[in-house]
């Protein structure tokens, strides 16, 4: 599909596949301390050679979601994000009970269906010999805006919008839009919403983890550039832009958007409220906090 990393060509587009392989000599022999080098060696050991490969399996989004909650969860570059664990790692019952909330989540995302989403959703992981390194997803989300602000509606609630629409139609009006290109049935489904708002379809990124043994080494820049090329080849080029939200407090994160992935602010939601994860022995419980989010767009012209 024309997506290039190290002069290695990523796979076709119906079975994403991306190797890559680094020489790493740059990297390795950066100027820094001792210690920042041995950290770097360190790191390049385990991603010497990798592959991110897109799936909807249930069994590797079994695996993603327990690797998601130590690289993300338990391992957060966001400020404070960790108040709740106690400053170290899941373990034990509390462990298991965020694995299987986290399992839920991508499955009902991500995993395979009989028939097609009418939302598309993708998602890829990346393995090494030391097994998976990353991860991240991108689905096409119902965008509301509404006074200069926006909100990116949940898959559940933009799914309910298109079908509660679509249902209340007669048959043959139905039957007459079912083939009709995505662009076309959601012109249909927005214009019939009551109340004020302009909605929109956007791909948004989520669900972005890299292990702390491979971070700083551009593997969160290779998933996030597999998600774009998957874009381009949904909808027949329909879409013309990427979407995703970053907490305000995540500065790797807004770094490596900003200033390596070329993602612009288009606007900044100070009432906005983040997840977080309290852990109290062997109960977990998932709670939000307020907090200031950033909505980032990168056009992909």
């Amino acid at each position: 599909v024309g997506f290039v990393a190290y002069g290695v060509g990523l796979g076709n587009r119906y079975g994403l596949r991306l190797r890559v392989n680094r020489v790493g000599s740059r990297v390795l022999w950066s100027p820094g301390s001792l210690g920042r080098c041995r950290r770097v060696l360190a790191q390049a050991s385990v991603t010497d050679s990798y592959v991110i490969d897109k799936t909807d399996d249930y069994g590797a989004l079994q695996d993603c979601a327990s690797f998601f909650v130590d690289s993300f969860w338990a391992a957060s570059t966001t400020d404070n994000v960790k108040e709740g664990l106690g400053g170290s790692s899941l373990k034990g019952d509390a462990h298991r009970q965020l694995v299987s909330k986290q399992e839920e989540d991508l499955s009902s995302r991500y995993g395979r269906l009989t028939g097609k989403r009418r939302l598309s959703t993708s998602f890829f992981i990346a393995r090494g010999e030391q097994g998976i390194l990353g991860c991240v997803g991108i689905e096409v989300a119902v965008v509301k805006e509404l006074n200069g602000a926006y909100e990116v509606l949940p898959r559940e609630v933009g799914e309910r919008l298109f079908s509660s629409t679509l249902g209340a139609m007669s048959g043959p009006v139905r039957n007459s839009i079912r083939k009709s290109p995505l662009d076309e049935v959601a012109a249909i489904v927005f214009d019939a919403q009551e109340g004020e708002g302009k909605y929109s379809l956007h791909p948004v990124l989520s669900n972005l983890a890299v292990s702390p043994n491979a971070r700083r080494l551009g593997l969160g820049k290779k998933l996030c550039e597999a998600c774009e090329e998957e874009v381009r080849t949904w909808n027949e080029g329909l879409f013309k832009d990427i979407w995703l939200i970053v907490e305000d407090a995540n500065g790797p994160a807004k770094k490596l958007y900003e200033e390596k992935l070329g993602y612009r602010l288009l606007w900044r939601d100070e009432d906005a409220y983040s997840v977080r994860i309290l852990s109290s022995g062997s109960a977990v419980q998932v709670i939000s906090v307020p907090g200031t989010q950033l909505l980032f767009v990168k056009d992909l012209q």
